[in-house]
């Protein structure tokens, strides 16, 4: 999801987090800046969200092996 935000697909646009006060607050070329700082930010968001899942994967994992070791 963050590489498809990051290359500013338009089928998530309604995803990214615009209500419709900001398009009609901004006009001609900053609402096109807004847009992909939004997209970026979302992007980046995602990536966040992913090293978090995969370090927890990686604990759950070594707590997994770990566990497996003891005897009871």
């Amino acid at each position: 999801m963050g590489v498809a935000f990051y290359v500013k697909s338009p089928n998530l646009i309604e995803d990214i987090g615009i209500v419709e006060e900001d398009w009609e607050s901004k006009n001609g070329s900053a609402i096109y800046e807004y847009v992909e700082q939004k997209y970026e930010q979302t992007a980046y968001n995602c990536w966040v969200a992913a090293a978090f899942y995969v370090i927890t994967l990686i604990l759950s994992s070594i707590t997994c092996y770990l566990n497996s070791k003891q005897v009871y």
